[in-house]
């Protein structure tokens, strides 16, 4: 069975708030589970999506759009 990391351990595992990081899941950025009012992560499917959304941040901060 995969890992799966509640808000709290995903935010330490991952070192950001709990606020960013469920915000974000909010938004549709992070993929991630909703089991009533928790919220479940994949920890190998956070670090892909935060790795791509780290790889982009140079690019969003110049105001290079994403042409993929």
């Amino acid at each position: 069975m995969a890992e799966v990391l509640t808000l709290p351990q995903a935010a330490r595992r991952f070192r950001v708030t709990l606020t960013w990081l469920k915000r974000q899941a909010e938004a549709g950025t992070l993929p991630h589970l909703k089991a009533g009012s928790r919220f479940l992560f994949n920890p190998a499917a956070l670090a892909d999506a935060l790795a791509r959304m780290a790889a982009e941040y140079p690019r969003q901060q110049q105001g290079v759009a994403n042409v993929s």
